[in-house]
């Protein structure tokens, strides 16, 4: 949803959860995976739904036929290791000071000392930000509000049709029994796999044309993905994968599914944030980041963080390592290294520990006790007003400005400022069976359409 946003996920598995992927690839159920490791079923539901999220897939059949050289690791090509000050960059360590009392995160920003005096033979002097701290600072919110009526045109959904919905003309279309659409870049298809739920010899790929609302087959097997321009690739019912022209429908074997399209690139920064390595110690809290100069690929500096993303322009949103149950939020100015306060946020470590923080350049958003229902948070930047929504949405903030609420796809989209609903996604039919029915909402680019379907496979991110 190139105009309304997509949540960000990293692009790397941690080591649980490629051994976890290598079953998938063996076929192994769920269950039988939880036995294989040793670990409870509702981890192993959470491992294989952070596979998915991660690696941009839509169901495990999708899993078990993705490799490596389809999504290559972000350290492919950087030059980690030699002489020189950007070799050097990638290994800065996090230290932790304290100053005044307080405790302070140093990040190790690594820059060429030439003819700034700096110390160390390989030209890199070490600049603490003495901003950032990780001592709780709990703020009751200004004031307390509900969203507007969740109102929808549309007809509840029956938990097992693939369904086409458009925003701006309020018509749906049901499909049949299906998986969720999923849209190419342009906008111009939407593709979706036919059958029921976990019968897979009776799956069947399906292309729509949004212009003409012309369904057609691309033949027995599993939708993969789009791969370029009027192209997709599915794995057939004997296990091959082929790319198909969509409008000759010309089938073409291939070892691998090509990569997945990709949209155009939206981040213009400068510089890149990449999430360089998970936490491996209990509580997972101090996952590693670096900020790599987008033309030359020197880390500018590296860190730990509970989380960090994008924010306004030259800006990222950073939740600091979490002191107790608390986890310090910064604005943090990428040219000059100074880290703005915004407020701390609260963590429900019993249930998991996701955090859901977005922000651009008038707002921060957050959810307090992501994992156990907590409140939404809405920090307003021009004012520095607190607003607490009585509601806990898994949000983040679209490029024009909404809040998306949902964690597999937005379910609503909501105006920050109103706080009314500019969009709802119907509800389960009474009756529907929600197990199998899954979350997921399909989004089209431009944010006209999206579409609801089952979801085999699928976890969540708490326990």
């Amino acid at each position: 949803m190139g105009k309304r946003g997509r949540p960000r996920h990293p692009d790397i598995l941690t080591p649980r959860e490629w051994e976890v992927l290598a079953l998938l690839r063996e076929g192994l159920s769920n269950p039988e995976i939880a036995e294989r490791l040793g670990v409870s079923r509702d981890t192993v539901k959470t491992h294989v739904s952070d596979i998915l999220g991660k690696l941009g897939l839509a169901s495990r059949e999708e899993a078990a036929v993705w490799r490596r050289e389809e999504h290559r690791p972000w350290w492919v090509g950087v030059p980690l290791l030699g002489g020189g000050v950007a070799a050097r960059a990638a290994t800065a360590v996090v230290a932790v000071a304290v100053l005044a009392g307080v405790g302070v995160l140093v990040w190790g920003l690594l820059r060429s000392n030439a003819g700034n005096g700096g110390s160390g033979e390989d030209g890199a002097i070490v600049v603490p930000i003495a901003d950032l701290f990780t001592e709780p600072q709990p703020r009751e919110a200004d004031e307390v509000r509900s969203l507007g009526p969740a109102r929808t045109t549309f007809d509840p959904w029956d938990g097992e049709s693939t369904v086409l919905y458009d925003t701006a003309t309020g018509e749906e279309l049901t499909l049949g029994q299906g998986t969720f659409g999923r849209f190419s870049v342009d906008g111009r298809w939407m593709a979706w796999t036919a059958g029921p739920p976990y019968d897979f010899e009776q799956k069947e790929a399906w292309v729509i044309d949004l212009d003409t609302l012309e369904p057609r087959s691309l033949g027995r097997g599993t939708f993969l993905r789009f791969v370029e321009a009027d192209t997709a690739a599915v794995q057939s019912a004997i296990g091959t994968t082929e790319v198909v022209d969509l409008h000759s429908g010309q089938r073409t074997i291939v070892e691998s599914a090509p990569p997945a399209e990709q949209p155009p690139q939206l981040n213009v920064e400068s510089f890149e944030l990449r999430h360089v390595a998970d936490d491996a110690t209990p509580p997972y809290t101090r996952n590693t980041y670096n900020v790599v100069e987008r033309t030359s690929g020197d880390v500018m500096f590296g860190f730990e963080a509970l989380s960090a993303d994008y924010a306004g322009p030259g800006e990222l949103v950073v939740a600091a390592p979490p002191e107790g149950d608390w986890s310090n939020i910064f604005i943090v100015d990428v040219a000059t290294g100074r880290a703005t306060f915004i407020a701390s946020g609260r963590l429900h470590y019993e249930k998991g520990q996701a955090f859901p923080l977005t922000a651009n350049e008038q707002y921060v958003v957050w959810t307090d006790d992501g994992c156990a229902g907590g409140n939404t948070r809405i920090h307003h930047r021009d004012s520095g007003r607190l607003v607490e929504v009585d509601e806990s949405l898994w949000a983040w903030l679209t490029d024009d400005g909404l809040i998306a609420a949902g964690a597999f796809g937005p379910h609503q989209l909501i105006d920050p400022e109103s706080l009314e609903r500019a969009v709802v996604v119907p509800d389960i039919a009474p009756g529907a069976d929600v197990e199998s029915s899954g979350p997921d909402v399909g989004w089209s680019e431009d944010g006209r359409y999206f579409s609801r379907g089952f979801a085999a496979g699928h976890g969540g991110y708490c326990i």
